[in-house]
């Protein structure tokens, strides 16, 4: 980060891409939804518990579940794992 500034003036200390509001919009967006990933783990089990009274073996069954569809995603790759060409390359 540069330190010439005009006298009487304030440099700011945010880092360049948190002034992105594209970037800030992003990171937002993927902390609440972590968040809600987050308590949907605790909340469902233990809704299951008290509410349902759940035996052992359907909470091991709840937990299968609530990673299933983590499990069965798949994992794109970029363009390297697949061999396309990418624009300007030989």
């Amino acid at each position: 980060m540069s330190t010439d500034v005009a006298p009487g003036r304030r440099t700011s200390r945010i880092p360049p891409l948190l002034r992105e509001t594209a970037f800030r919009r992003y990171w937002g967006a993927e902390s609440i939804s972590l968040f809600g990933d987050q308590i949907s783990a605790i909340a469902l089990p233990l809704a299951a518990v008290l509410a349902l009274h759940a035996s052992p073996a359907e909470m091991g069954y709840l937990s299968a579940l609530i990673w299933l569809p983590a499990c069965c995603s798949p994992c794109t790759p970029g363009p390297g794992w697949t061999g396309a060409a990418t624009a300007g390359s030989p």
